[in-house]
């Protein structure tokens, strides 16, 4: 791969690929991903990007063979690298929530039982699962307040995660991230 100058049409392509991701059209992206893999099948950031989109359109298996596709000289790129983690987060996640319960049993158990704090994490995979990010967090802050050390910090860890896969700029992340340091340094 040569210089990456004006003109380039794979690196025009992934950039528009990459934009229709950010805006949410990912099916659009995914199109444009996989033009990109027809003319070369090692691009890692298309590799990683094909990943991101097949994980959002809830094609998990897909997702992970790319993910194993990528090169380890490509994970070189913090670039690479920083999305590659995103993605693996974000199904570990996905997995993770599919093995959680119902919540409106999670919830009437935590009401009852407001020291059962595997229930309350149960509870926060369960929120995540249905995408509300929010009420998952507040559920894992719940047991940070209660008890930090909680089967060896459990909560922040899982915490930690739906920040990863935010990303750092993310207002929920912003958000949280202030909530769990005045829970932290309190």
């Amino acid at each position: 791969s040569g210089g990456k100058g004006a003109g380039d049409p794979l690196a025009e392509a992934l950039e528009m690929a990459d934009q229709a991701m950010e805006a949410g059209e990912t099916m659009q992206a995914a199109q444009i991903y996989q033009q990109v893999l027809q003319h070369d099948q090692t691009n890692a950031q298309a590799l990683v990007g094909m990943a991101e989109a097949s994980h959002k359109l809830d094609q998990a298996d897909q997702a992970k063979q790319l993910i194993e596709a990528i090169d380890a000289d490509a994970l070189k790129d913090p670039k690479i690298a920083e999305r590659v983690g995103r993605v693996k987060t974000a199904l570990e996640l996905a997995e993770q929530a599919e093995a959680a319960g119902d919540v409106y049993e999670l919830e009437a158990h935590v009401e009852a039982n407001p020291a059962d704090y595997q229930a309350r994490y149960d509870l926060a995979l369960a929120f995540q699962a249905r995408g509300d990010m929010e009420a998952s967090a507040d559920a894992l802050l719940g047991i940070i307040m209660r008890d930090r050390e909680w089967n060896e910090d459990a909560a922040r860890k899982q915490l930690l995660k739906l920040f990863e896969a935010a990303g750092p700029t993310d207002p929920f992340t912003v958000k949280y991230r202030r909530r769990l340091s005045s829970v932290l340094f309190s």
